[in-house]
């Protein structure tokens, strides 16, 4: 698979309509990277050399010693070149002995020669797939080798984040296992509001993200119920469709609003888990009835606002034990795809 040898793994976005300026991120996960990469390892680094040309472009050639490798063929030691901005903190892992879990990919995509040290690059077989987001500190809390707090974390399919390097290992190694009866790769992509920002994760299509997608569906959050419905479009059997067909009926709605001056109107009810659930239906070939998706309202006032002038806004309305959940709690927008 080719990949630009690094990619910043974030998308941001500033809703300038909106008062609270949401944040949007795209983050990749443990289960891409697990996915995704050729050779996985655990390692320390035991040599490096920084190195600059005569334009001032600076890169740093580094060998890791191998104490465990958990996908691809092993090897006792592997050199990677990477641009020196990238790899900060190599230094500070030498002299540290600080382990380390490397993801590693191709060094010779056909793309690769767009980068000026691709070239480098490819003198060795393999490279760090994602520049920072290569490399996982198996400290307490482990970490990716940035220091972008957003950036910096670890990101899984079930949402729990994991912290320790115990259970990043192991959880990589469920990774690894899931993803290989799964081929070709596909990739689906998962959104999860976290307080006044949205994470859309990349996250591969397999055993794993079935398997929490039917969890997903039953809870008390609505949130997850529309993201669990659109994974289950890519696993079509009895049960998925049942679960399925129960949320088109599904009572959570987002309001649509028109604001002018201190007016605040309800326009619409978008009923998104139904949505969702109709469109995975179509995606696996069950014709069922459309349901009401969305419903015109009379004008409603509603509390008003200081802003002069006229902005459409979104708030998700919820009841019972999800108006509860952290993650759906104090937000004024949750954006369409």
């Amino acid at each position: 698979m080719s990949r630009p040898l690094l990619v910043l793994p974030l998308v941001l976005f500033l809703a300038s309509e909106l008062r609270a300026q949401p944040l949007f991120y795209t983050v990749e996960t443990l289960d891409w990277m697990a996915a995704d990469s050729r050779v996985i390892v655990r390692a320390a680094v035991v040599d490096f050399v920084q190195e600059v040309d005569g334009s001032g472009r600076k890169w740093i050639t580094v060998v890791i010693k191998v104490r465990e490798t958990l996908k691809g063929r092993h090897k006792p030691f592997h050199t990677y070149v990477a641009p020196e901005w990238d790899h900060h903190e190599v230094p500070r892992w030498k002299r540290t002995e600080r382990e380390l879990l490397v993801f590693l990919a191709d060094a010779k995509p056909v793309n690769l020669g767009a980068r000026w040290w691709g070239e480098k690059a490819a003198s060795y077989e393999l490279t760090p797939r994602n520049g920072y987001g290569s490399v996982i500190e198996l400290t307490a809390p482990a970490k990716l080798g940035t220091n972008l707090a957003h950036l910096g974390k670890v990101y899984t399919l079930d949402l729990q984040d994991p912290t320790d390097p115990k259970k990043i290992l192991q959880y990589t190694r469920d990774a690894i296992a899931a993803n290989e009866k799964v081929k070709p790769l596909r990739e689906h992509h998962l959104v999860w509001l976290k307080g006044a920002a949205t994470f859309t994760r990349r996250v591969p299509v397999n055993e794993l993200l079935e398997r929490e997608a039917r969890r997903w569906v039953v809870l008390d959050d609505p949130t997850l119920r529309e993201e669990g419905a659109r994974a289950l479009k890519f696993f079509k059997s009895d049960e998925n469709v049942a679960a399925l067909k129960k949320l088109l009926t599904d009572a959570s709605f987002v309001s649509e609003r028109e604001q002018e001056g201190a007016q605040v109107t309800e326009t619409h009810r978008v009923y998104r888990v139904r949505a969702a659930a109709f469109d995975s239906l179509q995606a696996l070939g069950v014709q069922v009835p459309e349901p009401v998706m969305s419903e015109p309202l009379r004008q409603k006032k509603c509390q008003g606002s200081p802003d002069g002038d006229k902005v459409p806004n979104r708030s998700l309305q919820q009841t019972g034990p999800a108006s509860r959940h952290p993650a759906a709690a104090g937000r004024s927008s949750r954006p369409g795809r």
